[in-house]
């Protein structure tokens, strides 16, 4: 059996947690260990996926995940196109989810900017700094924000 941190416990978790339609588009932002793990169980678990990151090394991590679990598109953060571009990919207005495995405040806020109405942000990444978001993007898209920090052994143990 693998054996995963709490932390990265918490990333299988709130992946499992989402309840999405098979095969929805799901953004996973910024690429360690959380965010990794979270590529495959969403590719897992039937979701298009595309992986964004602000870092080049988060963005090389992206394409080390095994082919099978692979995101389809990973995208840089600091391109210029970089909405437009997970806008296309995912269709019907946006992401259905996007989990965030980053503590980058603007990053963090800006994740809701990708999502489709009713779409569901779930923040992995403890930023030090307060977080900030579009009241435009959250309230007229009807999105959800939420947070999670442990996940019940229990929940893990069936997924592995």
């Amino acid at each position: 059996m693998c054996h995963l941190s709490r932390r990265h416990r918490s990333c299988v978790r709130e992946v499992l947690n989402l309840n999405l339609d098979y095969g929805v588009p799901v953004g996973v932002i910024g690429v360690g260990g959380q965010g990794s793990l979270g590529i495959q169980f969403t590719r897992t678990l039937g979701h298009p996926t595309v992986t964004i990151d602000n870092r080049p090394e988060g963005l090389q991590l992206a394409g080390e995940v095994p082919l099978s679990l692979s995101p389809q598109e990973i995208v840089g953060y600091n391109d210029p196109y970089v909405v437009s571009q997970i806008l296309n990919f995912a269709g019907d207005g946006g992401l259905a989810a996007v989990v965030v495995c980053t503590d980058n405040v603007e990053m963090t806020g800006w994740s809701l900017k990708l999502l489709r109405s009713k779409g569901v942000c779930t923040i992995l990444g403890l930023p030090t700094d307060e977080l900030r978001f579009n009241a435009s993007d959250l309230v007229f898209k009807e999105s959800s924000i939420i947070g999670s920090i442990v996940a019940n052994p229990r929940l893990v143990f069936d997924m592995m």
